[in-house]
């Protein structure tokens, strides 16, 4: 049987099937979790390639073998870049705003206290270096992928989390995100971390993210843009479609 929580809506992505994913672990070469015994997750993040600024128009995901060895997958609205906030008022780091790269992270979380108000989330370990990915120092709006001076990624970020918005159903990622990878919904961050409680009767308090590009997982869903245009010439990167929702 396989479960899904989320509602499809016209900024959204498409929605995965386990299998779906799974294929798109083995095409990137990454580690897929299975095996004998239950609840060893797969979390996984889907970036929308042509996304809006400040929405939560991204996947955050987990799929894995329950205990009668059926699949699950749940799938949940999120973000996985910075907000509005970091992006044109001011940067989380002195080098600029992290975004983090595709790529799988092996081992990278650990359960514990996120932010101020001290919720359960997954945190970044300590001593993990693991997590390569841009910045973005501009405050123009717009999320400029800028690499160190000598062309590598920067790998110096702390404290990214996966964490969630602190309503019950936040609109606009606004602050809510300086790089951390956000679900939009409380409820659905319930759902993940209960689904975590449960891994954790089975395996160490240790879990690896897999983060994927849209076209790693859906490769011919090359029709939605940034902004709702579709008539633009699809790239890579295009990051002059991109706009700040207002």
């Amino acid at each position: 049987m396989l479960t899904k929580n989320i509602k499809n809506t016209e900024y959204m992505l498409p929605l995965p099937t386990y299998d779906i994913i799974k294929t798109a672990y083995a095409n990137k070469g990454f580690t897929y979790f299975e095996g004998t015994t239950p609840y060893n997750l797969n979390l996984w993040g889907i970036r929308k390639q042509y996304g809006e600024i400040d929405l939560f128009d991204d996947l955050l995901g987990v799929s894995y073998l329950d205990e009668s060895g059926q699949p699950r997958l749940y799938a949940h609205h999120a973000t996985v870049d910075p907000g509005k906030y970091y992006l044109i008022t001011k940067t989380g780091n002195h080098n600029g705003t992290f975004i983090l790269a595709p790529g799988q992270y092996r081992g990278c979380w650990k359960t514990g206290n996120h932010g101020s108000s001290r919720y359960l989330a997954l945190v970044q370990k300590p001593n993990y270096t693991g997590f390569k990915g841009w910045r973005d120092s501009i405050l123009n709006g717009i999320i400029d992928r800028n690499l160190k001076t000598d062309g590598t990624f920067y790998t110096d970020v702390k404290g990214l989390n996966m964490h969630r918005s602190n309503t019950s159903y936040q609109s606009l990622v606004g602050r809510y995100s300086s790089g951390c990878q956000v679900r939009q919904c409380y409820g659905c961050h319930s759902i993940m971390m209960d689904i975590i409680s449960k891994a954790l009767h089975y395996f160490s308090n240790s879990f690896s993210y897999t983060l994927f590009e849209e076209e790693d997982v859906f490769p011919t869903s090359n029709t939605t843009t940034r902004g709702n245009n579709s008539t633009q010439k699809i790239r890579k990167w295009p990051e002059d479609f991109i706009k700040i929702h207002n």
